[in-house]
């Protein structure tokens, strides 16, 4: 029922008190200070010669054990007393008490009549739960019609519970006509007495327009107010609200204060969404070991987006110590349920033996799980498997079919792979520009591998109108971000004055950045630039050890070049190129 015993109760004492003077005021006035027993003895002698209201309180004694030992059949009795004499708030209790069977037998018929006898005498408590039990056909036959009557008699009165399901009626048009506008105002009274779960309805009606006009700012003044009362749902929503600017200003911080809240009392989403946003976080919110904590709290409550997402902490060692085996073991529990994320992660895993045994037979069938949902990194993943028959028997066109599956969804990487087999004719017919098409993609999404495939052919003319200073401007882009192929290349477009003024400083600069990252290529240029003095001071010591790391990388010419440089320089020179050379090798394999 709507009204709990405590609230049946509290109205009966209001009224009787407030009705009543004499020997029964002095009974409250003892009770109210806590003197049961001197209450108790007042009221008894009353109610043994019949007084009503002194019935009703000692009724009440007997239910919370004030001043005589608690016994809900004697508080039963008395209450019986006071109702067959007219007392409402009695009534009222009997009505609740059948209702409950507090003291008597269950008995929806009998809990039905009381309740009705109250309700007729205008009792708030008793009206509400009349227009329950004739909602829900309890005691009697259901009769919405009937509910809504009730209920409004109770709403009109104040009592919140009863607005709320009155205004529940008039939004579903049950028992009354569906009228929105009325079931807002019934919303809104029960909200702005404090009601959370109108304030709830409110936020939600108004966030998705439904009944009334959409309002996201008039959405968040009633979630806020839910919030603030520690309504789990409406803080979530809050701080999705200012995570996305709607109907607040836009603050992350703000957002992450009310997820806070939300995942302090439970709330999953909030959790990893909480955990999510600190651990990726570019500023003061950053905080690895409070994201891992709000990821296991989700992930132990078995929801696979966490159970991932600590896996992931697990491998890098974000905010917990690096543990390949822990990160595979959730990785594990969010794969069990089909979470595509984790299976393929879990697939990486097995490709590369990270907490798992190698097994890539095994990682194949993990990514084409991940792939048959349609997650664009394992259709990746996969492709790269039939092509490199690893854990697959070698199939180009399969591969390329997945490869494409992950390009159509915008993969950056599988873009630039779609674009290298259209190059080299793998799996597909050769096509330079449908190669020019993907590697442009991959290219503007910021793919470094694919802006220097793309500078190729421009530099070419393959597939596309050939273009030095396009060359040079890809080859930019992902020199500027420390691709050392790139790098290397823009040197190359320095040196030969190939869509940019001719300059070899500059090509010696571009050079050495991709060089001192292991550039075999860059390497040898560099050399070749300390033996002519071009474009940075001559040195045919440094000359001879740049050209020594490139041959060893078989890089053409690298080694004859440095041979023929040997003939110019002394044993000693020789000997001190060598051993930079291995110093060099010596740091760059740690």
């Amino acid at each position: 029922m709507l009204n709990r015993t405590g609230i049946v109760l509290s109205v009966l004492l209001v009224t009787v008190a407030t009705s009543t003077a004499g020997p029964l005021e002095d009974g409250s006035e003892a009770y109210d200070r806590g003197d049961y027993a001197i209450a108790v003895e007042i009221w008894q002698g009353l109610a043994d010669n019949g007084n009503a209201a002194a019935q009703a309180f000692l009724g009440t004694a007997f239910l919370r054990g004030h001043g005589v030992p608690r016994s809900e059949v004697m508080a039963f009795d008395w209450f019986s007393k006071a109702a067959n004499q007219g007392n409402a708030g009695a009534q009222a209790y009997l009505g609740y008490a059948y209702n409950a069977g507090k003291g008597v037998a269950r008995d929806l018929p009998a809990s039905f009549r009381w309740y009705l006898k109250a309700a007729e005498q205008g009792h708030i408590g008793a009206q509400a739960n009349l227009g329950w039990a004739y909602e829900q056909g309890l005691g009697t036959q259901p009769d919405l019609g009937q509910a809504a009557i009730w209920y409004r008699k109770a709403a009109e009165q104040g009592d919140t519970g009863a607005q709320v399901k009155l205004a529940g009626l008039y939004f579903a048009g049950r028992g009354v006509l569906q009228d929105y506008a009325e079931a807002v105002t019934w919303y809104a009274k029960a909200a702005e007495s404090g009601n959370t779960g109108s304030q709830l309805i409110l936020g939600d009606l108004y966030h998705r327009g439904r009944g009334v006009r959409q309002d996201v700012e008039e959405a968040v003044k009633w979630y806020a107010m839910a919030a603030r009362n520690d309504v789990a749902a409406a803080q979530m929503y809050l701080g999705d609200a200012y995570q996305a600017g709607r109907g607040v200003e836009q603050d992350l911080a703000r957002a992450a204060e009310w997820w806070r809240k939300a995942a302090g009392q439970g709330v999953v989403r909030a959790q990893v969404q909480l955990g999510y946003t600190l651990q990726n976080d570019r500023g003061a919110l950053r905080n690895d070991e409070e994201a891992a904590f709000w990821y296991r709290k989700a992930a132990d409550r078995g929801n696979a987006v966490a159970q991932n997402n600590l896996g992931v902490a697990y491998a890098r060692g974000l905010g917990v110590k690096r543990d390949p085996v822990e990160a595979a073991r959730w990785y594990r529990k969010a794969a069990e349920q089909g979470n595509a994320r984790a299976q393929n992660n879990l697939g990486l895993a097995h490709a590369r033996g990270m907490g798992v045994p190698p097994d890539l037979a095994r990682a194949a069938a993990l990514f084409r799980r991940a792939a048959d949902q349609g997650y664009a990194p394992a259709q990746y993943n996969l492709g790269l498997a039939f092509l490199s028959g690893n854990g697959l028997r070698e199939d180009l066109p399969e591969g390329v079919k997945w490869i494409r599956m992950a390009a159509e969804q915008g993969n950056s990487g599988a873009e630039n792979d779609l674009g290298l087999a259209y190059e080299r004719g793998r799996g597909v017919d050769r096509d330079f520009a449908e190669a020019a098409k993907w590697y442009l993609r991959a290219a503007e999404q910021g793919n470094v591998i694919a802006q220097s495939n793309l500078a190729g052919l421009y530099r070419q003319g393959k597939g596309i109108a050939r273009s030095d200073a396009k060359a040079e401007f890809w080859d930019r882009r992902a020199a500027s971000t420390g691709y050392a192929r790139a790098q290397n290349n823009l040197g190359v477009a320095y040196s030969e004055g190939q869509g940019v003024a001719q300059d070899h400083t500059e090509a010696a600069k571009w050079f050495r950045q991709a060089a001192e990252q292991g550039d075999a290529n860059a390497q040898r240029n560099l050399g070749i630039a300390y033996s002519l003095g071009r474009g940075v001071e001559k040195n045919l010591v440094l000359a001879h050890m740049w050209l020594n790391l490139a041959a060893a990388r078989s890089v053409e010419e690298a080694g004859k070049r440095r041979d023929r440089l040997a003939l110019r320089m002394s044993a000693d020179d020789i000997a001190s190129a060598q051993a930079l050379a291995r110093k060099w090798k010596a740091i760059a394999d740690r």
